[in-house]
């Protein structure tokens, strides 16, 4: 039995749909935190969530696919647990930390611009 082809089998459609999920509950939740740091501006709220979905997507399937082409040769069924394991954590992880950067960078912006208003309001 060809333990790599079985670990990809397993590895691409588990990882396409963490990412996959994953991306879309922080489309659907992500709208509320981006509408209620920039109020009053919905639609760049909007291009903004709708582009961080993309750049999420595109990142992180672009990897999990890369990802595959620097396995090593995996021999038996212990080996392909643990490449599994360490490879699905990595990339779990790997999302958390992503997400918690978008978060930070987002609320970044939205101090930027209430301190933007703050200044246009007192002038």
């Amino acid at each position: 039995m060809n333990y790599n082809i079985a670990s990809y089998l397993i590895y691409l459609p588990v990882m396409f749909y963490i990412t996959i999920k994953v991306g879309w509950t922080f489309y659907k939740n992500g709208q509320h935190y981006i509408d209620d740091i920039i109020p009053g501006e919905p639609h760049l709220a909007k291009v903004i969530n709708r582009m961080l979905l993309l750049g999420y997507y595109l990142l992180n399937l672009g990897y999990v696919t890369y990802n595959v082409s620097r396995w090593e040769h995996i021999g038996s069924s212990l080996q392909m647990c643990n490449v599994l394991s360490a490879r699905i954590g990595f990339i779990m992880v790997f999302l958390g930390v992503l997400h918690f950067i978008n978060m930070f960078s987002i609320w970044l912006y939205g101090q930027k611009v209430k301190h933007s208003l703050n200044l246009t309001l007192n002038k």
